[in-house]
């Protein structure tokens, strides 16, 4: 083949290309090491919050309720605290359309006893209820 049959190239060029700086890149090693230095203390964090949460819950459960006339409701229920604690109640008493039609607030006094307090209250309604529930319990 004749030497006119390839193009002239410049070796300039290519030698340009090769003196470029090099990028240095991590390996990935590196960066399983750098994942693991952010997501453990991450973890340990959310678990020390949920460890948190769950230990000063209070809790309540209706054991009973009982309509006694057009206009009041007798709940029974139970509270769950830490020992201790004072809480206060919002019972209500709701109509045949979830409406509440009386509402009441009730003391639950502290206990070093025992975590869990029965307690029973009437509520004055506005018209006739067809169930009572507690709708938040709250540390006083």
């Amino acid at each position: 083949m004749p030497d006119d049959a390839y193009p002239d190239v410049d070796e300039r060029d290519y030698d340009e290309e090769l003196e470029q700086p090099v990028v240095p890149r991590l390996g990935s090693r590196r960066w399983w090491w750098i994942a693991a230095a952010v997501l453990v203390p991450a973890v340990a964090l959310l678990a020390w919050i949920g460890v948190q949460n769950a230990t000063d819950v209070i809790t309540h459960r209706v054991i009973n309720y009982r309509v006694a006339d057009d206009r009041s409701v007798m709940v029974d229920f139970e509270v769950t605290r830490p020992r201790g604690w004072t809480v206060s109640c919002e019972v209500e008493a709701l109509d045949v359309r979830f409406a509440p039609v009386g509402t009441a607030h009730v003391r639950v006094t502290a206990d070093d006893r025992q975590d869990t307090t029965r307690t029973r209250t009437t509520l004055r309604t506005t018209s006739r209820a067809v169930t009572g529930t507690v709708k938040l319990c709250t540390r006083v």
